[in-house]
């Protein structure tokens, strides 16, 4: 059940990145975070309303914010790689993710995968890293290569970092509390950070202006990213962080796939024959 519920996360995170990619050229980035919390905060509300509160351990008290800000700044940092690099030598780092989170799962979590298991992992990420880059003229060893010369690239892969520890924190507030909660507080958390920030830069008018005017593309926009937060959040409650995570990469291969579909983006052939490779990894992590 798991891996279904997964697959569905990361499916949902293909929708949202074909939302964005409608909004990001005529919307700032902190409007569309600002509304992607906002809106996971609002649907997810009724489910904590009609559940018995759950008994919360003092662990949740450190995962949930440091869930909420390991995801921001994680946010934080692809944003400011995208926007100072060319996506094939980039985007191909964020496959790191699931290799960080061995050792972030093992660290917050105590979780360690079986040895089918990684190998699941590793050919989940090599399929991930291979489907993101645009152009081989460079070698696929090209985004390793620009580490060393592009910041672009070294926010990319502290992005990827930030991510595996925002995981780890979300499976330690789910079992120091309950998956609503340990889901719910971490987005009011950056509902209130991104408020602050708009009042504190008397950005509220144009906050206001953006919402309305783009109100169904961010809608949808929202409603993708909560049924990808429901899916992970039960996902992650039922398996190892470190396959959850690894399963949910094959976002990109949806991604691409729906790029091809609806914007007739090119590379369709390479993209399934990575695609194969994950879906060997994931295989392999099923009977693992």
């Amino acid at each position: 059940m798991w891996l279904i519920f997964a697959l569905s996360s990361a499916f949902a995170v293909s929708l949202r990145n074909v939302f964005s990619r409608k909004l990001v050229f005529v919307t700032d980035n902190d409007v569309l975070l600002f509304a992607r919390y906002f809106i996971v905060v609002v649907l997810l509300l009724p489910a904590l309303l009609i559940r018995p509160w759950p008994q919360v351990e003092t662990a949740f008290y450190f995962a949930a914010p440091g869930a909420a800000f390991a995801e921001l700044f994680a946010y934080i940092a692809m944003f400011k790689a995208i926007r100072r690099g060319e996506l094939g030598s980039t985007f191909p780092l964020i496959a790191f993710t699931p290799i960080f989170m061995i050792a972030t799962g093992y660290l917050i979590l105590s979780e360690l995968p079986s040895a089918m298991g990684l190998i699941g992992i590793f050919a989940i990420v090599i399929g991930a890293y291979s489907l993101r880059i645009e152009s081989l003229n460079g070698g696929p060893l090209a985004p390793i290569r620009a580490l060393a010369r592009e910041n672009a690239a070294r926010y990319m892969l502290t992005a990827a970092f930030l991510f595996s520890f925002a995981a780890a924190f979300y499976k330690k507030a789910v079992i120091a509390s309950s998956a609503p909660l340990a889901l719910f507080a971490p987005q009011v958390i950056g509902v209130v950070l991104f408020t602050s920030y708009f009042i504190f830069t008397k950005r509220l008018p144009a906050l206001r202006f953006q919402i309305s005017k783009y109100r169904v593309g961010i809608c949808l926009l929202g409603l993708a990213a909560f049924l990808e937060s429901i899916g992970f959040i039960i996902a992650i409650n039922m398996a190892l962080a470190p396959y959850v995570i690894s399963v949910k990469r094959t976002s990109i291969l949806f991604t691409i796939i729906l790029g091809f579909v609806v914007f007739r983006e090119k590379y369709i052939i390479r993209s399934l024959l990575a695609g194969a490779i994950m879906l060997l990894g994931i295989f392999l992590i099923a009977i693992a």
